[in-house]
């Protein structure tokens, strides 16, 4: 950004010195007009190359292995910028959960984990578990919730649920009530997370079928809702690149994580951020015309916080518990997986969202609060902790407050 402005200046503060060595009966009134504009094109259509150029070469990171991120990730920097009071520990040492990627809750405080091979089942003190349910090779189940003693899961392209009906802590019934959404049309975009509303709706998020445009899909980029048996399917909102996860607070205000575009090139020149939207019905986010904050003209709605470039902000949890101190109570805590398609290192921690509310405007102030390798969900466990779920080092974490 800084060298373009810089390279804009030069172009216009040469042009119009030249200006002055031109005289006026050379180029007549109106040439004076048409000089300037065409100094300030000529500026322009520099800065665009030189843009295009810089996106080109940068390098791009398509997929990092566990190798690339532990490289400068150790296991003593494990949040190691947790504000002092706080702790981390790891959920049942020792055990490595394979390619874990999402954690919810059940009526009775019990945990239900995702993995590779599949749902593990951990007891409220969370240092035993069963196996709920076992596959290979399954697609990743990138969200889970708990209804009604019926475990909801988002697999790509579906919602299925899931009944332990003999209770014996083992699914026995597994029932596809949503299918045919859009997934894997562009990259890894799919539907991904989902949760219960207080209006007993499902809500569900599902990602492009492009970067960042255009979008040929009526339902991808959206948040939608259905009832508990996958019927009614309709869009809530829509204007999102890869809504992420979703999570409602008690006083019934809903909120959504989305990445922002990973492939820049020669048609959008900036590097955008990921975001962080206060979800309202039919209500539109931007995509695929606006990422980030919108132009002052545009009828969509802004983010109440953003997050750096491929930060790839994923789960999301709404802090109301009794064990953090009081000035956390109603904040929000989302994971970011961490930088694929950049040399910088961003994301890869934890960061808690203070909201401040004025009216009807929400804004959000970002701070960072933990680190990890790949963070990809968190919830609020039922004594007020934290659990948090990191798919690289495959171990499952918890984040208490200790008052000194």
């Amino acid at each position: 950004m800084i060298s373009s402005v810089i390279i804009f200046t030069i172009f216009i503060v040469v042009g119009f010195l030249t200006i002055p060595k031109i005289t006026i009966q050379r180029l007549g009134k109106v040439g004076m007009i048409v000089l300037p504009i065409a100094l300030l094109g000529i500026a322009s259509i520099a800065v665009y190359g030189f843009n295009f150029l810089e996106i080109q070469l940068e390098p791009k990171y398509h997929g990092e292995s566990s190798s690339f991120t532990n490289s400068w990730r150790t296991q003593d920097s494990l949040g190691e910028i947790l504000p002092p009071g706080f702790q981390i520990e790891t959920v049942m040492p020792g055990k490595e959960f394979s390619s874990p990627t999402s954690i919810t809750l059940g009526d009775n405080g019990e945990v239900y984990l995702a993995t590779a091979k599949g749902i593990f089942l951990l007891d409220q003190d969370l240092k035993r578990f069963t196996i709920f349910d076992s596959y290979e090779h399954q697609e990743y189940i990138l969200g889970m919730a708990f209804n009604q003693g019926s475990l909801y899961v988002a697999q790509e392209g579906s919602i299925i649920r899931l009944q332990d009906t003999d209770g014996d802590n083992r699914k026995d019934i597994s029932e596809e009530i949503v299918s045919g959404l859009p997934h894997h049309v562009y990259s890894n975009h799919s539907n991904n997370s989902i949760t219960f509303g207080p209006d007993g709706l499902l809500y569900l998020t599902v990602g492009s079928t492009s970067d960042h445009g255009p979008e040929e899909s009526s339902i991808a980029g959206s948040i939608m809702t259905a009832n508990r048996d996958g019927s009614e399917l309709s869009v809530f909102a829509n204007g999102f690149r890869n809504p992420f996860d979703l999570a409602f607070c008690s006083d019934g205000t809903l909120f959504a994580t989305d990445n922002g575009p990973d492939q820049p090139r020669d048609t959008l020149l900036y590097r955008p951020p990921d975001e962080l939207n206060l979800i309202q019905k039919g209500k539109n986010y931007g995509y695929p015309d606006y990422f980030g904050y919108p132009a002052p003209w545009s009828d969509t709605e802004s983010p109440i916080a953003i997050f750096p470039m491929s930060a790839t902000a994923t789960g999301i949890a709404c802090y109301e518990g009794e064990m953090f101190p009081e000035e956390y109570k109603g904040n929000l805590f989302v994971t970011q997986w961490g930088s694929m398609v950049i040399p910088e290192q961003t994301g890869h921690k934890l960061v808690r969202i203070e909201l401040q509310r004025n009216g009807d405007y929400t804004t959000g102030i970002v701070h960072d609060f933990a680190n990890f390798w790949r963070p990809l969900d968190v919830i609020v466990y039922t004594d007020g902790s934290l659990l948090v779920l990191d798919f690289d080092s495959e171990e499952l974490y918890r984040i208490k407050y200790k008052v000194r």
